[in-house]
């Protein structure tokens, strides 16, 4: 029988048939090892979500975010507002999206500020900010409210209405939420304290080189809350069904005790 089969077999088909054997083993050790191939049972079942994720994001980040506050910083107390005169929808209250630590810093000379929202019947609210020395009015403005609930972002316009805020000098900002314009001793109130400070070189150095969703860790690594708050917000909103993401933004808020919020919805 094998001397049969030695003589059927022809020649010029012999060396083909080999090399495709020895070619379809390593053909298929390099699909399953390119990145983004999806495979009916995973190379490695034991890997997180977030590794898998990151897998297709452009960021070098391996590590949790996490905010690193200023060293000259003093303990504050933070407080949400109370719900007085049936001005909200819910017994839910009103929250600086702020560390328990003032002031909460920033580079930028117009930076945006956070609060968390609650579903409310009052169609306006009022952000005012003040220089913390010397209590002179910088901004005043009026706002437009929704009835959703969620954290919103309440940014200094500049267009050269407002001056920019000064390097080394403190601000106290105040979101009152209009529940009787008649009256407004019944507003819901929050408040924070803004800083700016100049960004160092090594810092400016490596944001100039940052991936975007490696900046809001550089941000919150340096102290700067606010704007690891608004660039991480940004991004979000932009990729709301971004996974890696959604646990940047719980990393960052827990990491500050706001866990209270880290699922609410973001207001554009």
């Amino acid at each position: 029988m094998l001397l049969f089969l030695r003589k059927s077999m022809k020649p010029q088909s012999f060396l083909p048939r080999m090399i495709l054997a020895l070619a379809l083993p390593l053909e298929l050790a390099v699909i399953l090892s390119v990145p983004g191939i999806v495979h009916s049972q995973p190379v490695d079942t034991g890997l997180s979500e977030r590794l898998l994720v990151a897998q297709s994001r452009p960021t070098r980040r391996t590590r949790r975010l996490s905010f690193r506050p200023p060293s000259f910083g003093a303990p504050a107390r933070r407080r949400g507002a109370s719900v007085r005169g049936g001005c909200g929808a819910s017994q839910e209250q009103m929250i600086p999206v702020l560390p328990e630590i003032t002031p909460a810093l920033t580079a930028e000379k117009y930076p945006t500020l956070f609060v968390y929202m609650p579903e409310t019947v009052a169609k306006t609210a009022e952000l005012v900010v003040k220089d913390a020395g010397t209590k002179e009015l910088v901004y005043k403005v009026p706002f437009t409210l929704s009835a959703k609930n969620g954290i919103l972002g309440l940014s200094l316009p500049t267009d050269g209405t407002v001056p920019a805020l000064e390097v080394g000098k403190s601000y106290n900002w105040t979101f009152s939420v209009i529940c009787d314009a008649t009256d407004r001793s019944g507003d819901m109130v929050v408040s924070g304290q803004v800083k700016r400070v100049e960004v160092n070189q090594t810092l400016s150095k490596q944001l100039e080189t940052a991936l975007a969703g490696d900046r809001p860790a550089l941000y919150a690594e340096s102290g700067l809350w606010y704007d690891a708050v608004d660039s991480l917000m940004r991004l979000r909103l932009a990729a709301p069904n971004d996974v890696v993401l959604k646990m940047d933004w719980k990393d960052l808020l827990r990491s500050v005790k706001l866990d209270a919020i880290v699922e609410k919805p973001l207001i554009s």
